[in-house]
């Protein structure tokens, strides 16, 4: 029977990468009311993954469909924000989720498993420079925050976020796609893999 690589832990990593944005209609004469140290407080992340196998050596194809939902705990860190840059120091926080999957074989689902997954994030540090956009809006040139994803790290990528006060909290929402193909061959048989990775988050930062 062939082997298929688990799409779950990806699901849960992914959430803390953000999604791409455009910047052409960055506004650079918005006043900057960011600036300031917060305290990381909050992070809930939904995910997504979706995962297709196909073989060289016949016609099966098997898909994952794998999501998981979590609020992090344990969070640490700082950001410290001025006129052009967010700077990040001692990030980290734990996993505590289920993740579902579903298994299909040539389109019949063939499995289903619901695991549970706790998993440390490690502390990093980073720095991005950024410009508002409008007035709830910001576009990361470095992106923001990067994620360890199957032991490997993920590099942020230039990003966009959108940005809202909750009373002295700074509430930043983020969303993440990312597609892959991939390759591997072994003893003359090909496994080639599509993925389709997406998360949608929300972190919250006390301003000190």
């Amino acid at each position: 029977m062939k082997s298929v690589k688990s799409a779950l832990l990806l699901a849960a990593v992914a959430s803390s990468l953000v999604a791409c944005s455009d910047n052409d209609d960055v506004n650079n004469e918005v006043k900057n009311g960011l600036e300031g140290t917060y305290t990381f407080v909050a992070m809930k992340a939904d995910t997504y993954v979706d995962a297709e196998y196909h073989y060289s050596d016949d016609d099966m194809v098997i898909r994952t469909i794998s999501t998981s939902t979590y609020d992090a705990k344990n969070l640490g860190g700082t950001i410290t924000i001025n006129a052009t840059k967010f700077n990040s120091n001692k990030f980290k926080y734990t996993v505590e989720t289920i993740l579902n999957g579903k298994t299909y074989t040539n389109g019949e689902q063939t499995g289903f498993s619901s695991m549970p997954v706790t998993f440390d994030i490690p502390e990093s540090s980073g720095s991005s420079d950024y410009k508002l956009i409008g007035t709830d809006s910001i576009y990361f040139a470095g992106g923001f925050v990067s994620s360890p994803a199957l032991g490997d790290t993920m590099a942020s990528k230039p990003s966009g976020a959108r940005y809202k006060w909750e009373g002295d909290t700074l509430v930043i929402s983020s969303e993440f796609r990312q597609l892959d193909t991939s390759r591997v061959s072994d003893q003359g048989m090909t496994q080639t893999t599509y993925s389709d990775k997406r998360s949608k988050q929300i972190m919250r930062f006390k301003k000190n």
